[in-house]
């Protein structure tokens, strides 16, 4: 295959990425009755399959490489939390912190964070809590933290949480991350991801957002404030 196919995989990806996204979005509003929650299940269920589909295509490694980009990772970050904080049944949230360049390929990496994510919501269940941290300090290489207070590894509701797990190893391949998951003192999982050699130094140019497209980027929070989405409690 020519870089061509290559290309509009990887623009198929970033419009998957935002359908999941906006179906994020509606299935947290309240006004929604059983039935129409049903359908949109159905619809993000989906839509997963597809992107599934996209992030199991054998790349070679070269086409992969094509595909990295400088970005800002706390507002990666960020874009995941409030989508996933707006659709969840508790409470998501990102440690504050300063700003980390990498380049990777951004797709990937917010796939990757995002079934995390979503394996700790549903480990942490009704009123949990999952947050997110990063770590970079000193020029280290950058460690993303996904923890809940859920009952612990391998405790929780399964749900697709395999599938989910094969998927992060799968994207942490192709980003040359390792991620690990232990159990969280005091109670529940942490992942840890570490992205080995991932750090860059020129600034990036103006950013689309971490899961979509420019227009629906959101604003990183004010330094020394906690990321949460629009409905959830101050």
């Amino acid at each position: 295959m020519t870089a061509g196919p290559f290309a509009l995989l990887h623009d198929i990806g970033h419009e998957v990425a935002t359908l999941s996204a906006l179906v994020a979005a509606v299935r947290g509003e309240d006004g929604l009755d059983a039935d129409a929650r049903e359908r949109m299940a159905l619809v993000a269920r989906q839509i997963d399959r597809l992107a599934d589909l996209l992030t199991d295509w054998d790349l070679p490694s070269d086409a992969v490489e094509a595909g990295d980009e400088v970005l800002e990772l706390r507002d990666l970050l960020h874009e995941v939390v409030v989508l996933r904080d707006a659709a969840s049944p508790g409470s998501v949230a990102l440690h504050p912190g300063p700003a980390v360049l990498v380049r990777l390929d951004r797709q990937a990496l917010c796939r990757l964070v995002t079934n995390l994510v979503d394996n700790a919501v549903r480990a942490a269940g009704a009123g949990g809590v999952v947050e997110l941290d990063l770590d970079a300090e000193g020029g280290a290489d950058p460690v993303v933290r996904v923890a809940d207070d859920g009952p612990g590894p391998g405790a929780g509701p399964r749900g697709d949480r395999g599938m989910g797990l094969a998927i992060v190893r799968t994207l942490a391949r192709r980003l040359g991350a390792e991620v690990t998951m232990r159990p969280r003192r005091g109670g529940g999982t942490v992942a840890e991801v570490v992205l080995r050699g991932r750090r860059a130094v020129p600034v990036p140019a103006p950013r689309a957002p971490g899961c979509g497209r420019p227009d629906d980027a959101s604003a990183p929070p004010p330094s020394g404030q906690v990321a949460r989405g629009p409905d959830a409690p101050g």
